[in-house]
């Protein structure tokens, strides 16, 4: 894994937060959010 440029291990970061952004996102203003 260390391999891996560190150029690529940054998109990869920003990938894994730009899906946790979006998991929270889905998950605070989604469609199916629970009315609270």
């Amino acid at each position: 894994m260390s391999n891996k440029s560190k150029d690529q291990q940054k998109k990869d970061r920003k990938n894994e937060e730009k899906k946790r952004t979006d998991y929270t996102d889905k998950k605070l203003g989604g469609p199916d959010r629970p009315s609270v």
